[in-house]
Order: structure tokens, then C-alpha cells, then sequence
């Protein structure tokens, strides 16, 4: 059992005191912690007006003090956290026993490190010496382990072959136990919501540049009018990158529009022209206004043969796979289906943390993201 000197209703719980009577460090709110431990083996500590009061758990922690102009980033170790103090106490024996210096004066104190850089300040108020700190770093929340099922549920309902690849550092912050679950035939929302024909074969487009190639295909009516009215969705995919852009229509004559804006938008961002078109024979894609404007613009238009989607198979993979991340997630969480684009939007954007799409960001896009995307 540890000894505290301070009485722990007389302070803010958002001040950090340096405590001679202490024994341990103490902070009061848990979730400053990292690393955290539920057994923690002290299980209560006595304060000064000797009340007992419990230890909920311990851990580390990150502070950011402050000395004149300088700041200086502090580790402290096997923090335990007791709820019902009001107050945060930094133990002066155990900053002493980590090899650092802490010496009073009548205005205060300053903690050195072992190569004798001043590296904390605290001011004398009414008899105790509060440590300037900047703030307290906050712990993120990727330090949390998610089990692979809340992993596969989270991406929506990604494959496992997949799932392992984003693990094993396809993108950064995914991490789960090599022991939990993850049968792939376990996923009832998989079974109901990936009920679809037969996949589309791989292409063998040979694009060695963004926007050499840029693939196109429009999914709708809808079943139901989206939030924002709409009953389509227009898709875009870049042969090379296989970054994927989506918009919502109302009606399939916004189609020119919404090419108008995407071609506008990647052409500026990757100083780069848009050479290939390749859609379906839909009107949508062969309008006058639109074959007018490829012309002038210099972009080829392929179109695919009538009832061979197969052709343009890549944006018809990325639709099967889209739709049915989609669907899944409406399923898993029980929405409603007017919630399709808000589903439809938030697929595209896990597309991007598969592994195929990890592995072309990696290494055709590095420039343009220097690393791998997070997930926390």
C-alpha cells in the first residue's frame, strides 16, 4: 500500500503536483494512460487524511513541460490511476529513482535529467509545488487492440486473405491477435450481402502512367431516393493508380457534368491529361454534348461492345466490390436503405485500404502519399 501526503479534495484534476510524501506517481483520469493494466498491483493507497481510497488500474503516461522557452516531452512509467483523487501527483522518490535531479528553492523547484538539462519547472503555491505543463498526451486510439472480426466488420467486411495483408503492413494501425477469429465462412452479413454473380475476369490493361486510362460506369436507379435525392452513382477509375472517385446523380443526364468536374479535378491535382475514356455504350456516355467535348478535349472513347461488360472490367469488378461493401455495412449496422450513398461513399473510400490498392498507392503513388494510409 502507498502513502500520499496531499489530501485528495483540494486540487484541479487537471493540475500535476510533485509530491516528497509520495511514493508512486498518481493520476486521476484513466484515460491519459497507455499501456494500460486492469491488475495492477498495488490496489489501494492512503492519503494524507488517512482515507483509503482504491486503485482502478495503472500505466504509462506522456507529459509536456515547459522551461522558459523550451519544451520537454516526459515518460513516465507505472502511473497508477485512482479515480477519486482530485488531483494529478508526480512522486519525487520515483522521479529521483529514474536517475534525474529535482532541487527546491524558496520560489519553486526544477527536475534535470542525467545529462543536466533542466527539463521541468514547478512554481511554490500555498505550500505545493505545481509542475508547469503544457498538456498531457493524449493516448491515440490505435494503441487499442480490436479483435479481427471488428477489423473485417470496421472495413467492410473485407476478405481475410486481405485483411492479414493490411495487418502484416499494408496499412498502418491495423493490428489484432494472430489467435482471434477470423473464419471467413463465419460472416452471416457476408453470406446475405455478397450473393452475386460471378466475377468479372481480371484485366490485362497495360496503363504505365495516372490518367492513361480512365474507366467509367454508372450504377442505378436505386431502389430508394438517397439523402441528397439521388438515384445513381457514377464511378471512376484510374487504370494505373486504381484510385476510384464516385458522385451521386439525381438523373442520368448529370452524367456530363460530373465528368466535367472529375476530369477537372485529377487533371489539376496530377498535372496530367486524361488520354483514354472507357465506358459502356450507355447514352448517358454517348450524348452529343459528351462526344463533342472528348473530342475537343483529345480523349479517345472506347466503348464496349453491347452486352459484353466484361470488356470494361475493371470498373465493373470495382462496382461488384463497392455494391457489395455497401450493402454490407447497411446490413451489419441495421440502416435503412435511403442510407445507400452514404454506404456507397464510405465503400469507395475502404477500397482505397485493401491490399491490391496498398500495394499500386505504395508503389506508383509514394510521391504523391510518402506512406503507408492509416487506419486509426
Amino acid at each position: 500500500m502507498h502513502l500520499v501526503q496531499f489530501s485528495y479534495k483540494e486540487f484541479s484534476q487537471s493540475d500535476w503536483h510533485l509530491d516528497s510524501g509520495a511514493s508512486t506517481h498518481i493520476v486521476s483520469n484513466v484515460n491519459l494512460l497507455t499501456n494500460v493494466c486492469n491488475r495492477p498491483k498495488t490496489k489501494e493507497i492512503i492519503v494524507a487524511n488517512q482515507t483509503v481510497v482504491p486503485v482502478s488500474c495503472s500505466g504509462d503516461l506522456q507529459l509536456t513541460t515547459c522551461v522558459g522557452d523550451n519544451e520537454f516531452t516526459i515518460d513516465v512509467k507505472d502511473v497508477l490511476c485512482v479515480p477519486n483523487l482530485t488531483t494529478n501527483l508526480l512522486s519525487v522518490s520515483r522521479i529521483i529513482a529514474s536517475g534525474n535531479r529535482v532541487m527546491f528553492n524558496k520560489h519553486g523547484c526544477l527536475i534535470y535529467n542525467s545529462q543536466n538539462d533542466c527539463i521541468g519547472e514547478a512554481i511554490l503555491e500555498n505550500g505545493v509545488y505545481r509542475l508547469i505543463v503544457i498538456r498531457i498526451q493524449q493516448p491515440l486510439v490505435a494503441a487499442v487492440k480490436f479483435s479481427s472480426n471488428i477489423w473485417h466488420r470496421r472495413l467492410g467486411h473485407i476478405n481475410t486473405n486481405d485483411l492479414n495483408k493490411l495487418k502484416n503492413g499494408a496499412a498502418e494501425g491495423v493490428s489484432f491477435d494472430d489467435k482471434s477469429e477470423n473464419n471467413k465462412n463465419s460472416c452471416i452479413v457476408c453470406c446475405e450481402g455478397k450473393q452475386t454473380r460471378l466475377p468479372f475476369p481480371t484485366s490485362t490493361s497495360k496503363s504505365r502512367n495516372t490518367l492513361q486510362l480512365v474507366h467509367t460506369d454508372l450504377c442505378g436507379p436505386m431502389e430508394n431516393l438517397s439523402l441528397g435525392k439521388a438515384k445513381y452513382y457514377l464511378l471512376f477509375v484510374d487504370d494505373f493508380s486504381r484510385m476510384c472517385t464516385v458522385y451521386f446523380l439525381k438523373c442520368k443526364s448529370e452524367t456530363f457534368k460530373y465528368f466535367k468536374q472529375y476530369k477537372e479535378l485529377v487533371e489539376n491535382q496530377q498535372s496530367k491529361k486524361i488520354k483514354i475514356l472507357r465506358s459502356d455504350n450507355g447514352g448517358e456516355f454517348c450524348s452529343t454534348e459528351m462526344t463533342n467535348f472528348l473530342k475537343q478535349s483529345g480523349i479517345v472513347h472506347q466503348k464496349t461492345n453491347s452486352f459484353t461488360p466484361e470488356q470494361n472490367g475493371l470498373s465493373e469488378r470495382y462496382n461488384r466490390t463497392i455494391v457489395e461493401k455497401a450493402r454490407c455495412l447497411l446490413y451489419d449496422a441495421k440502416f435503412e436503405k435511403f442510407l445507400w450513398a452514404e454506404a456507397v461513399n464510405t465503400a469507395v473510400y475502404l477500397k482505397k485500404t485493401d491490399h491490391q490498392q496498398q500495394a499500386w498507392m505504395a508503389v506508383k503513388l509514394r510521391m504523391k502519399y510518402g506512406q503507408a494510409e492509416s487506419q486509426s
